[in-house]
């Protein structure tokens, strides 16, 4: 039995045969075109729901790995179609009602074959059943900048703290070039990385009526991919996913 996934992207990515570790599940094809992404399972499932079953857990865990390998997302992802056979031995589609792909969307990436390449290469090498890794991806996902980079910067503390010391120290091993700042701490004079500078100013907003909070959000915004990054990496380090 074979099972269509279509959703909505704003990327481009050329037809690419993912992996996967259930020996049902014969080949998974991705393309998406700059609006609708699509997965075909090619399955030799012969039950209708533990198709749907195996598949859509093998789609939630690529999806997920989409967003860890490009921060992307996906919406309205759902399936669309399988092959079915019916009673006389005939191979017959059926279709599901489509979700509206009407909308108009800009196409921000093209990702090309060494993009897809890193996707596959993820997709067998990470622990994604890691409760961590999914902590991970939710937090990514928030639209709440400001939330997600304090709780990022708790995974640094949990696995390369507890002091922010301990935390710079590994920072600058991995970025020797990042920016450092003056700390904060009043009677202290030594310098933070500017990941910590921004974490510690955000600490300090109940008693500072003299801190720019436009300013620390623009600041977390510019650096947050960059951050974000150093935290995948640490991760991935340390085999936590």
């Amino acid at each position: 039995m074979n099972i269509t996934y279509e959703g909505k992207v704003d990327f481009k990515m050329p037809s690419t045969i993912l992996p996967s570790n259930d020996s049902n599940i014969k080949n998974i094809t991705v393309h998406a075109d700059g609006s609708i992404i699509s997965f075909l399972f090619e399955t030799n499932y012969e039950n209708e729901a533990d198709a749907l079953y195996a598949t859509n857990k093998e789609l939630i865990k690529i999806e997920k790995m989409i967003f860890f390998t490009f921060e992307e997302k996906i919406r309205d992802l759902d399936w669309k179609s399988q092959v079915k056979t019916n009673d006389a031995g005939e191979k017959v589609l059926i279709i599901k009602d489509k979700v509206d792909l009407d909308s108009i969307l800009t196409v921000r990436r093209n990702y090309n074959s060494e993009d897809t390449k890193k996707l596959k290469l993820n997709l067998e090498a990470y622990r994604t059943e890691s409760d961590i890794y999914n902590v991970l991806i939710d937090i990514l996902k928030m639209k709440d900048k400001v939330g997600s980079f304090v709780m990022l910067y708790s995974l640094l503390n949990i696995y390369v703290g507890p002091t922010q010391k301990e935390i710079d120290r590994y920072i600058k091993g991995k970025k020797p070039e990042i920016e450092m700042k003056p700390t904060t701490r009043e009677g202290k004079n030594y310098k933070e990385t500017i990941y910590t500078s921004l974490r510690n100013q955000l600490g300090h907003l109940s008693v500072s009526s003299d801190t720019d909070t436009n300013q620390i959000i623009e600041e977390i915004n510019r650096h947050y991919k960059d951050f974000s990054a150093v935290v995948k990496q640490m991760l991935v380090e340390k085999e936590i996913i």
